[in-house]
């Protein structure tokens, strides 16, 4: 009879905890006003930094990031002058947000918005003739695991995954579109189907002309000015 009540106190406890860290959880991600992707506002943007300034002025926290664009922008934050910084002594405390948002560009941006807590999940479309190439070279590494057409993959614990296609998610999402994905034609009308057959919902749309970007051509934002006009016009 003791040992059945201690299975149960134990069970209890566990329950507890587990609504208690999905309660926590909840609670720590910030939302605004969701929209379908049809009637959600539009900001046309610059560069990246400045759609991750938005990001943070709006207060997000703990959100799947929805972009779509030819690059992950997921390069590691170069930390060497900060870690040769906590070699002295006495050891000066110091804000590793700040730092890696002092380290922000084009190259790293959805790094940074994991980092900093803006994001917790991020979910990278890309064009279909860029990511058949990044299918082939994630099949057999190791951390990585390919279902479908979906590459999934973890950074400190926070999930990624990488498509060439609008997914379903249950959730409303920060959605960010590059001028980068409107390196071919027909990627405009192919993203418009696939957001309006996704049902998604957003609190936004930023799209990004990524001029901090030396890969990113004037064809492309030219692309994405037009995509925007319908967006804000025509709808979808």
């Amino acid at each position: 009879m003791r040992n059945w009540a201690a299975s149960l106190a134990v069970l209890i406890f566990f329950a507890a905890s587990l609504y208690w860290l999905g309660h926590k959880g909840s609670s720590s991600r910030v939302y605004g006003p969701d929209h379908a992707v049809t009637d959600a506002p539009v900001y046309v943007l610059a560069g990246t930094p400045d759609v991750y300034r938005l990001w943070k002025e709006k207060g997000f926290r703990g959100r799947v990031v929805l972009h779509v664009g030819r690059y992950l922008h997921f390069v590691p934050v170069d930390m060497k002058d900060t870690s040769e910084g906590l070699s002295r002594f006495p050891v000066e405390t110091i804000s590793l947000i700040k730092e890696y948002e002092g380290k922000l560009d084009h190259r790293n941006f959805l790094m940074v918005a994991l980092l900093g807590n803006i994001a917790r999940e991020v979910y990278n479309v890309l064009p279909p003739y860029v990511f058949r190439g990044k299918l082939e070279a994630a099949r057999g590494m190791s951390g990585v695991r390919v279902s479908g057409k979906r590459i999934r993959t973890h950074h400190l614990g926070s999930r990624r995954t990488i498509s060439d296609s609008i997914p379903v998610l249950e959730e409303p999402v920060l959605l960010n579109i590059d001028a980068s994905y409107f390196a071919r034609p027909g990627a405009a009308e192919n993203l418009l189907k696939g957001l309006k057959a996704s049902g998604i919902r957003v609190d936004m749309i930023t799209l990004c002309l990524s001029e901090d970007s030396p890969d990113v051509t004037e064809a492309e934002r030219e692309m994405l000015r037009g995509f925007a006009s319908r967006l804000e016009g025509e709808g979808i």
